[in-house]
């Protein structure tokens, strides 16, 4: 049986719409696009000509993947950072953020590992005006921390040698409406007893 939904304005802002939905002990707020980039704390430049010894790796790896996706034409020119101290030879992962090309701030968040020689790339998008990392690429799909399949379309070229597993799209996130659900801490499901939030969704 099909039961209609009632729902009161809790609150109409410069960005948001607050409901709740009458007898249900949740809220859905929905938000406006946020053209903010997240905070940037990495400095020290990537310049695969300037890696130190101990993070020549992190060229070989990167670079093919850089050249095919955030060049023109692909894409605007994206400088990438890496924290200021030097990666260390021991090191098996490395973190490299993708700036703004005109505003700065963190978009995109790079994650290499030497060991499984594998690139996963997140989007850092803006949900309910906060910033949510999202996976949109593995360089091998077998060891992504997301579920993404590689193209089974036909293809005119033979996929070049870092790319044979690659799945999902490499890219730049856009600004965009979103919705966020919460329920109640008092609601008999919630075992938790805090506020939780159901679902950060872009639409």
């Amino acid at each position: 049986m099909c039961r209609s939904l009632q729902c009161a304005v809790v609150e109409e802002a410069q960005h948001r719409q607050w409901f709740r939905l009458i007898g249900r002990q949740h809220d859905l707020q929905y938000w406006d696009p946020d053209d903010r980039t997240d905070t940037q704390t990495f400095d020290r430049e990537y310049d695969p000509g300037e890696m130190a010894p101990s993070e020549a790796w992190v060229a070989q790896l990167f670079e093919p993947i850089r050249l095919q996706y955030y060049v023109p034409p692909a894409s605007p020119e994206i400088p990438f950072v890496l924290p200021e101290d030097v990666t260390s030879p021991n090191a098996d992962t490395v973190i490299m953020m993708g700036l703004h090309s005109e505003e700065g701030g963190n978009i995109i968040e790079v994650v290499l590992c030497k060991s499984l020689w594998s690139c996963n790339i997140f989007l850092i998008q803006s949900f309910g005006r906060r910033f949510w990392r999202s996976q949109c690429y593995a360089s091998d799909s077998r060891f992504s921390l997301h579920y993404l399949q590689p193209s089974f379309q036909d293809r005119r070229n033979v996929w070049p040698a870092w790319g044979r597993y690659e799945a999902g799209r490499a890219g730049l996130p856009g600004p965009a409406p979103s919705a966020v659900i919460t329920r109640e801490a008092t609601l008999s499901d919630n075992l938790s007893g805090l506020l939780l939030t159901l679902k950060h969704k872009p639409f």
